[in-house]
């Protein structure tokens, strides 16, 4: 059964069509003779259509590579650059921020201090009160007399 299958069989064809001629662009060889400055003109057309139809030489992919890798180097100590910038900044902010902290709590120690003293001040001023008023009464009723 397998042989005869090999007697019918038939190999399989790819065909590739060919591709169109190019097509030659003719609006470069029309020249325009109704006037001068139009014929100038055409001419400047025609040169820069010329310099756009030749291929631009592709770019060494060495010199590319080198190339990208020296911006990225550059790109990568700007940003080195920068973040160490930022981390200055935020030492001397941080420094700021403990300075003005150790100013704030001398400031409330001290306005502690001052606050026990006046509450001293206060007791001995609140004791010494009824002897105060036993000593004015007691000079008022002398002058009275």
């Amino acid at each position: 059964m397998l042989q005869s299958d090999f007697g019918t069989y038939v190999t399989p064809v790819v065909s590739i069509p060919e591709p169109p001629p190019d097509e030659v662009d003719s609006v470069a060889s029309l020249i325009d003779t109704s006037d001068t400055v139009s014929q100038v003109s055409h001419f400047e057309q025609a040169e820069s259509f010329d310099t756009r139809t030749t291929p631009s030489p592709q770019p060494d992919p060495i010199v590319e590579r080198d190339r990208l890798i020296d911006h990225l180097q550059n790109e990568l100590k700007r940003m080195r650059n920068e973040v160490s910038q930022l981390v200055q900044e935020r030492n001397t902010m941080l420094g700021s921020m403990r300075e003005h902290c150790t100013r704030l709590e001398s400031q409330l120690q001290a306005t502690k201090t001052e606050l026990e003293e006046e509450k001293q001040r206060a007791e001995v001023l609140s004791a010494e009160t009824p002897e105060i008023k036993l000593e004015i009464i007691a000079k008022r009723k002398i002058k009275l007399k």
